[in-house]
Parts: structure tokens; C-alpha cells; sequence
């Protein structure tokens, strides 16, 4: 990932796909090909400068880092590394899993985006 940003000025960020796992064991490939909301907050890496100036994660909301997504998506250039480079554990007892907190973190990211008309 920093070789892509250290060799390529025209890149602002760069995300990847991953493994995730189970609390079974099941592992499966996240791509985000697709779908950079596929990717997660350690899955992405910004040029320092270009966050500086827009800014890093807004603490107050939940899901910050797709609400800075949603502020640069059109603005800035970025480069997905398809191969798998970490893995992401996803248990029932963690933030995302918790059903009714995600759905309100989503909500909010509804509200922000129409406010902020991104």
C-alpha cells in the first residue's frame, strides 16, 4: 500500500480486499472491487497530506470511516489492491455486531450525506 502511494503522486488513498473470519472459523474473501464501503477502516490508507487538509474521521460519528469516504469519494483518486491482506474477525459481541447499532449508524449516515448533500 505505500509503495502505491509513494510511487504514484496521482493516488490519494489506497484500500484492499481481506479475509474475514467467522467465529466458526468460516473464511471468506471481502472483495471491494465493487464497493469501496466493502472495505474496512485498517483496509484503507491515505496520502497524510490529503487527509490533513480535508481533514481525518469525525470521532461523533459512527461509522466515521465511511462517512470521510462519502466526503472525498468524488474528490479523490483512489487504487484498490485486490489481494487479501489482512484478516478481519467479525464476532456477535462486537460493535457491527450489534444489529440495532448498526442500523442507527447507517440512519446517520443518511441524515449527514442529505445535509451535507454528498
Amino acid at each position: 500500500m505505500v509503495q502505491v502511494l509513494d510511487k504514484s503522486p496521482e493516488i490519494d488513498f489506497v484500500y484492499r480486499d481481506y479475509y474475514e473470519k467467522s467465529e466458526k472459523g468460516e473464511i471468506k474473501i471481502i472483495s471491494t472491487r465493487n464497493n469501496i464501503f466493502n472495505a474496512s477502516a485498517s483496509g484503507v490508507m491515505f496520502k497524510k497530506d490529503k487527509l490533513a487538509k480535508q481533514g481525518s474521521y469525525n470521532e461523533n460519528v459512527k461509522f466515521a470511516e465511511y462517512d470521510l469516504s462519502l466526503k472525498t469519494l468524488n474528490k479523490w483518486s483512489g487504487y484498490r489492491i485486490s489481494k487479501p491482506l489482512f484478516y478481519y474477525i467479525r464476532r456477535k459481541d462486537s460493535i457491527t455486531g450489534n444489529k440495532q447499532w448498526v442500523k442507527e449508524a447507517l440512519a446517520e449516515l443518511k441524515e449527514i450525506r442529505k445535509i451535507r448533500k454528498y
